[in-house]
């Protein structure tokens, strides 16, 4: 279900972890059809993690304090492509870029036996590759480096792929290589145009993300600062979000409204539409001081 991350990230923000960690483990769980992770205790305890997204990275690649034994109790693949689902964020890419599909089982700290992630198959590596390259087809997902930091997609360049070790990665490397090469050459020659002819408020929510939730609720000048350099480096990502915001503001009801903006912006609002309303301001006039 759409918004599923983002209701976790405003949960975990607002305190309660625990249950942050469940909804994210439902998710996820729900989409592959078995647990996900087992609990993290300790990093869900106290402070050792700040960030929504950089505790996600955890239990990704992570283990047990003092131990060798993964978070991960399904195979990575099927987990990160429901992951990707979810959420298409450029961190799932770095770790993905970096991930060990073929890491030995070892025995660290207290470890009283040897430990290895879930062994990955043609299916966990199908998953993968069939929700990446359906993200490049669609335009969601760059070929081009100078789309970040500040050009509205995750970008995962095919010499990115060419430089991961053949070892870690296995008959995965090429597969994904030679699909998205094929996605690529696929994808809409205007991307941000297609999008918002099919999906305008799925655009405005992304744009959303990015602006106020991602970068851990930045205040209205940080804001200012990024709409900016998108402006001014980014000009269809800069007019196809006025465009959805338009469209969400024609057709969008309060109550959702309030959601969007709780959610997605990581602002409190008694009146989501108002706020919007202020945002469509602010886009363009480049004031958002009086934003809420």
């Amino acid at each position: 279900m759409p918004g599923e991350f983002f209701r976790a990230k405003y949960v975990w923000e607002h305190g309660d972890r625990e249950q942050a960690f469940e909804l994210l483990r439902q998710a996820i769980g729900a989409k592959i059809g078995t647990d996900p992770f087992a609990r993290p205790d300790y990093l869900t305890a106290g402070s050792r993690v700040g960030r929504y997204e950089s505790f996600v990275a955890s239990l990704l690649p992570g283990t047990f304090i003092n131990s060798a034994r993964p978070f991960l109790l399904a195979p990575f693949g099927r987990v990160w492509a429901a992951l990707w689902e979810l959420d298409q964020y450029i961190e799932w890419i770095d770790i993905l870029l970096q991930y060990d599909f073929f890491r030995a089982p070892e025995a660290i700290g207290f470890d009283e036996e040897e430990f290895a992630p879930p062994a990955n198959d043609e299916r966990d590596f199908n998953a993968i590759v069939q929700v990446l390259e359906a993200s490049a087809r669609k335009g969601e997902l760059s070929p081009a480096p100078e789309d970040e930091p500040n050009g509205g997609r995750p970008v995962l360049t095919l010499e990115r792929i060419d430089a991961v070790e053949d070892a870690r990665w296995g008959a995965l490397k090429p597969r994904l290589r030679a699909r998205l090469a094929e996605a690529y050459a696929a994808s809409p020659t205007a991307p941000w145009k297609r999008r918002i002819d099919e999906d305008p408020e799925g655009v405005a929510i992304n744009f959303l993300h990015d602006l106020f939730s991602r970068y851990g609720g930045s205040p209205n000048s940080a804001v200012a600062g990024r709409w900016e350099a998108i402006c001014r480096l980014h000009s269809a990502y800069a007019d196809a979000a006025r465009k959805a915001l338009a469209k969400l503001l024609s057709s969008v009801t309060a109550a959702h409204a309030v959601d969007i903006v709780k959610f997605d912006a990581r602002r409190d609002v008694p009146d989501g539409i108002a706020w919007l309303q202020g945002l469509a301001k602010a886009l363009d006039t480049g004031v958002f001081s009086d934003l809420g």
